[in-house]
């Protein structure tokens, strides 16, 4: 068969790419490196592997770990993110590839950053329970194209209650009377390897984290509110109409960045 690829008229056989890719079929893991270290490699390896969609016997987390490391070796990135894409090679998805990339770190980053909130009825977001990071992420980067344009740095969305749910690709926090709440994993989003660190640090500093329902009509009563993922570790976030002094978010985003260092 003859396809269009690059200006160029080939054989499908000689473009070389998994169809499966165009179609959404696929997960993956992103991961923050530093230097020669990937931080928290395990965490995100085993819940990469602990997806019931594929047969992952196919595949070695070792192999996948020294061909992370070879791409980072092969880069000239001191620090930067590592991109790890699983794609079933059969159509009975029990044999699989993967193709790992690499990325720099988001750059300019301000020390806190503007989000806007959307309904989720607006855009195609998929919901699971466990959430996994899929390749059909067609309503999360339209919502990102939208708070972009209207100035915003990520999106957050709320489900048909009104409860909070998630960020587009990044998790988030708020904070009232010194206790810590989180949307909980049961609305179908992504438990996070930041957000789980996260509130593991919370609780090592005698905080209250509670994973719960948060009602959009609530929100301009928190008193901080910040973001998490693996490129941007822990960040200060604000909306139109309100804004915080971030003492808590503060401590929690300096033993965050402590224990990073130390890995």
């Amino acid at each position: 068969m003859i396809s269009y690829y690059q200006g160029q008229f080939l054989d499908s056989k000689t473009i070389n790419i998994n169809e499966k890719l165009f179609r959404g079929i696929g997960i993956f893991e992103t991961i923050k490196f530093i230097g020669n270290q990937m931080l928290f490699f395990e965490d995100h390896i085993n819940r990469l592997f602990s997806n019931n969609f594929f047969n992952f016997s196919t595949i070695d987390k070792k192999k996948i770990y020294s061909d992370s490391m070879e791409v980072i070796s092969r880069n000239s990135f001191s620090e930067g993110l590592i991109k790890i894409v699983v794609i079933p090679l059969s159509d009975d998805w029990d044999t699989l590839e993967y193709y790992i990339f690499i990325r720099e770190l988001p750059k300019n980053i301000e020390d806190s950053v503007k989000v806007i909130f959307y309904s989720e009825t607006d855009y195609p977001i998929l919901r699971f329970n466990p959430m996994y990071k899929s390749l059909c992420y067609m309503g999360n980067f339209m919502a990102i194209r939208d708070a972009k344009l209207s100035g915003g740095f990520e999106p957050i969305f709320y489900n048909k209650s009104h409860i909070i749910t998630e960020g587009a690709i990044r998790n988030i926090f708020f904070i009232k009377d010194k206790v810590i709440y989180t949307p909980s994993t049961d609305l179908g989003i992504l438990n996070g390897i930041t957000r789980q660190k996260v509130i593991q640090l919370a609780a090592s500093l005698a905080y209250k984290v509670k994973e719960s329902n948060i009602n959009y009509d609530n929100i301009n009563s928190m008193d901080e509110a910040f973001i998490t993922s693996s490129s941007i570790d822990v960040l200060p976030c604000y909306w139109d109409g309100w804004n915080s002094e971030y003492q808590i978010t503060s401590k929690l985003k300096n033993l965050y960045n402590q224990s990073i260092k130390k890995k």
